[in-house]
């Protein structure tokens, strides 16, 4: 019997920038990767997303992004179509619920349409993936591996509510009243799944939490390739810092406590990159020394980390934060929670500090203000840590390892 695990991934986007998919091709397993959008430079999805482009059509722009030049695009079977068209059944559809379970059904449609008979493993993201191709896969004895890619929904709602409670009119609640429903959903794949990966150890608590048992849950590193990355270089000075902030600019990751940190430490800058999805009013009562840039790219993210001193993400809920590892990548000293999910580990590459409360966020400021040696330190040993635990060959060898098992569960 051939028990070579052949892996076919079902890829989210741009997710990770299709790190999974690479990693299972390092070790020769990767069979197909099914996704919605894949443009690598000379195809004709990269030469018809460049004309949208150029007449003017933004949402062209993120298209162009969808590919990574060290995956053989001949593994990759992209459903454009259905990318092209989900725009204007996403205007149709009342919620985002509603819109990514459609959307995942019909990308399982299509791609047991076009199913590679020799896949041993399936795998792909929790939220993501629908619960009917999981159940397709094991009813054909395919081992199922699903990742979770945040914390379960049940968790995800209590710190909504907690963050509602203390920040009202803040954000509308149309995202907490969606996640039971996002819970069902996370249910069903769990029960399809033969394994489930993590990415932080908040995420695996919370599985548990949730009673899915220890023995599925697979711990898997954060993937980031640093040769991407450059080291950037910053002055040593005191006083005044600048610290920045990544990620969508709403309830769940903290921003109205940046803005209470900032409106008691006028003297530092705070600069938010990112959508905005919270209430107007309050962001326009903001104080001065707080600057909302809006989305910006992945090449302009790097050139602001590159000019920041420090950065912040007091998140609440994360399966494991991408802004806090491209901080860390960027030598930054991070100023986070333990809910962030981030590999963080406290006052030696970062600072792990409450959801709730502003007081240890300004001390640690003002020390790291008085202090560039602590900042620079900090910062070189954060991207030393990813060095050693978070590269691609790291991710590779733990999806390896998760392989052996489905070839071993299968024997």
């Amino acid at each position: 019997m051939n028990t070579t695990p052949h892996v076919t991934v079902m890829q989210d986007g741009s997710r990770r920038r299709y790190q999974i998919p690479l990693a299972f091709d390092q070790n020769r397993h990767l069979l197909t990767c099914f996704t919605d959008w894949y443009a690598a430079p000379g195809s004709t999805a990269y030469r018809f997303a460049s004309f949208l482009q150029k007449i003017g059509i933004r949402a062209a722009t993120p298209l162009l992004n969808r590919y990574n030049t060290q995956l053989d695009p001949n593994r990759v079977a992209s459903n454009r179509w259905l990318a092209l068209t989900s725009r204007f059944h996403q205007r149709k559809i009342s919620d985002a619920t509603t819109y990514y379970h459609w959307h995942a059904k019909q990308m399982t449609q299509w791609a047991i349409k076009h199913w590679p008979k020799q896949t041993r493993v399936l795998y792909g993201y929790i939220r993501n993936i629908h619960p009917d191709l999981l159940r397709f896969a094991q009813n054909r004895g395919i081992y199922t591996i699903g990742d979770q890619i945040i914390a379960p929904a049940k968790i995800e709602k209590l710190w909504l509510e907690r963050q509602h409670e203390r920040w009202p009119d803040w954000e509308e609640k149309h995202e907490l009243e969606h996640l039971d429903r996002v819970h069902e959903f996370e249910q069903e794949s769990w029960q399809a799944c033969d394994a489930i990966t993590a990415m932080s150890a908040f995420t695996q608590n919370g599985l548990l939490e949730q009673h899915v048992e220890h023995e599925r849950i697979v711990p898997i590193p954060y993937p980031f390739d640093l040769a991407d990355w450059p080291t950037p270089t910053r002055p040593h000075h005191t006083g005044p810092l600048t610290i920045g902030f990544v990620g969508s600019a709403n309830l769940r990751k903290g921003i109205p406590l940046i803005i209470d940190i900032a409106r008691q430490a006028p003297q530092h800058r705070f600069v938010i990159i990112g959508h905005c999805e919270l209430n107007p009013q309050r962001i326009n009562e903001r104080p001065d020394n707080v600057e909302m840039l809006g989305r910006r790219t992945r090449d302009q993210v790097r050139d602001n980390l590159a000019k920041m001193d420090a950065f912040i993400f007091p998140s609440v809920c994360e399966g494991a934060a991408g802004a806090v590892i491209e901080a860390m990548a960027s030598e930054l000293c991070v100023l986070t929670t333990p809910n962030a999910g981030s590999p963080i580990e406290h006052n030696k590459s970062g600072f792990l500090l409450p959801t709730d409360d502003p007081q240890p966020y300004l001390e640690t400021l003002e020390q790291l203000a008085s202090d560039p040696n602590l900042r620079h330190n900090i910062g070189r040993q954060a991207r030393q840590q990813l060095l050693n635990n978070n590269t691609p060959n790291k991710l590779a060898q733990a999806l390896a390892s998760a392989c052996q098992r489905a070839t071993q569960t299968v024997q």
